[in-house]
């Protein structure tokens, strides 16, 4: 199983970078392929047996970029196995919640945190049940074109997502 599109060469130096590792960080500009980047390190991991499925957590105005870019870049089986979910739906939404967590006890899950910025404030709801999910994921990533809007602190929630 392959990606429809080739990686560039500071994609594939990222990649490279943080196959040998659980858990990471892209801090790429927009545009410059953070998606295809995360979609290939879920990939290979799938390929290896590491995981089973891929929890992809993303703003809720970005879901239908998210879907449309998957379908372009990645093949039936990834599709599958990827859930999308809006990071704003875990402040409140029960079943939302309910759900994700059955998922990520049940199956051995990629937890990948887009424009983790959103969760900079490691007090609010969405931030704690994130962590949750986070606790019984194996493999996580964050990304983020800036990961900091106000000072160091904006770093404490998105690391501790990680560790």
């Amino acid at each position: 199983m392959q990606l429809h599109n080739k990686l560039l060469d500071y994609q594939e130096k990222a990649v490279e970078k943080l196959k040998k590792v659980k858990v990471g960080a892209l801090f790429m500009e927009q545009g410059t392929g953070k998606t295809i980047t995360a979609l290939e390190l879920c990939r290979l991991r799938l390929e290896a047996g590491k995981i089973s499925h891929i929890l992809w957590l993303c703003p809720c105005s970005t879901k239908q970029n998210l879907k449309d870019e998957l379908i372009k870049q990645a093949p039936r089986e990834i599709l599958e196995r990827t859930t999308i979910c809006g990071i704003e739906t875990l402040s409140r939404s029960i079943h939302a919640n309910s759900y994700l967590r059955l998922l990520t006890e049940r199956e051995h899950c990629y937890l990948v945190v887009d424009e983790s910025l959103l969760i900079k404030n490691p007090y609010a709801y969405r931030t704690q049940n994130i962590d949750y999910l986070s606790s019984h994921c194996d493999y996580k990533l964050i990304l983020n074109g800036m990961p900091i809007s106000k000072n160091q602190a904006d770093l404490y929630a998105q690391f501790h997502i990680l560790d």
